[in-house]
């Protein structure tokens, strides 16, 4: 019902809220008035379109107010005092089903007196009973003095959150300043493009030191400095 509302409305949900309601009760007041029209034209106490629905199929009478229906494979117990199906559709829609229409044909009665009342034509105008009222324009509605004030703030429990909502799809804010683009500089041979742990000049230097360390003394390299320890027994 919500998406036949809105999709009867898909011209004018868009305008501003004022022009939006007068746009709506525009549309009410026009549907009123035909409806209530449209039903002079019907001649018979169920509404047409109610009696569309109305299919048969074959039955077998046990004599009284009930009837055994075949409806392909499947079998429907009917009982037309009760006004009930077993296949619950008369029960539940207030309309005879194809089983329940069956039946009444066979006992000689007419299917439109065991619709439910509330398809009726009398029920149905009585519906569009009420007429809307003309209104005068915009410029003729009476003006009050006061101004709209915002809703009272309601403190919601839990941590307040301090970022915004994102959109679906939409990259999470970085934590970290991206080094794309960026040139690094060396600071062994400063030369860009490279870094002090992958400057090969450097690591030429720390082997040409290790080499040449004392002999029998462990050489241990600690960035640009060189320590000698005394070799582990």
């Amino acid at each position: 019902m919500c998406e036949s509302f809105n999709n009867w409305i898909v011209d004018i949900r868009a305008h501003p809220i004022i022009s939006m309601l007068e746009g709506i009760r525009t549309k009410v007041y026009v549907r009123i008035q035909q409806n209530r029209t449209k039903s002079n034209t019907w001649g018979t106490r169920i509404c047409p379109n109610i009696l569309k629905k109305m299919n048969k199929c074959s039955a077998i009478w046990n004599g009284k107010d009930c009837f055994e229906v075949k409806e392909f494979d499947k079998r429907y117990k009917v009982d037309i005092g009760k006004r009930t199906c077993s296949c619950r559709y008369w029960q539940l829609a207030g309309i005879p089903c194809a089983h329940a229409i069956t039946s009444l044909f066979l006992s000689s009665k007419a299917p439109e007196d065991y619709i439910a009342d509330c398809y009726s034509v009398d029920h149905y105008n009585s519906i569009y009973d009420h007429c809307m009222l003309p209104m005068e324009g915009i410029h003729q509605w009476p003006l009050d003095q006061r101004k709209p004030k915002p809703p009272a703030y309601v403190k919601m429990p839990g941590r307040p959150k301090k970022e915004r909502r994102r959109e679906v799809g939409e990259l999470k804010k970085a934590k970290k300043l991206s080094k794309v683009g960026m040139k690094v500089t060396c600071s062994k041979c400063h030369k860009t493009g490279h870094n002090s742990r992958t400057c090969n000049k450097y690591w030429r230097e720390l082997c040409h030191i290790r080499s040449q360390g004392p002999e029998g003394l462990k050489v241990v390299v600690k960035e640009v400095q060189v320590i000698y320890l005394p070799r582990e027994t």
